[in-house]
């Protein structure tokens, strides 16, 4: 029997610099939920997203995964071909403009997750529902299924595609090669 990897979760880090924290651009490009979706995205997209940054470029380019409002990682060219060695297939990269100090500094890219599984153990974790219905509206306690992922590296779970998964050994490898930006967290830290 294959032994399946403990899902981690990718979000912003605790320590990540309030000033570092973009703003995206809700009229351009799609909807900042389309990356949620586990879905691949028509390309050439009619318009490219676009991020906002108030801080310096020299600060930003500090992160290899920076992030905006959105909620969803944006990686530079060295992270994304380290992803795409990896898990090319489960993952697409879309092209977003990054303004920072009033220009367009290119080379960054929104991590659309594109497989989707049951890896939240919804038996073991406390959640609220949006009220009159089954959809899982929040989490006070989270816990994912080891194994829950299968064979991918990188999900969400379909039934609350809020949280980007990571599997173990591909965290592991992001943290060893010092990438820095990402925070790759066990799903127990969420509502503890």
């Amino acid at each position: 029997m294959t032994e399946y990897p403990m899902p981690l979760l990718w979000r912003i880090p605790d320590d990540y610099p309030q000033g570092r924290i973009g703003r995206y651009d809700r009229s351009r490009g799609p909807d900042r939920f389309a990356f949620m979706d586990g879905a691949l995205l028509p390309e050439p997209l009619a318009q490219s997203p676009r991020a906002l940054f108030d801080c310096r470029e020299e600060e930003l380019s500090r992160d290899d995964c920076i992030w905006t409002d959105a909620r969803i990682p944006i990686v530079n060219e060295r992270l994304k071909a380290f992803l795409s060695e990896r898990s090319l297939e489960q993952m697409q990269f879309v092209d977003i403009e990054i303004f920072v100090e009033g220009k367009n500094i290119g080379g960054y890219y929104i991590v659309n997750a594109l497989k989707t599984a049951e890896i939240i153990d919804i038996d073991a974790s406390i959640y609220r529902c949006v009220p009159g219905s089954r959809e899982i509206m929040s989490f006070s306690v989270l816990r994912a299924k080891k194994g829950g992922m299968g064979a991918l590296s990188v999900g969400r779970d379909r039934r609350y595609l809020a949280y980007l998964f990571v599997a173990d050994d591909l965290a592991s490898s992001i943290e060893a090669a010092g990438f820095r930006g990402a925070a790759m967290i066990e799903p127990s830290m969420i509502g503890s």
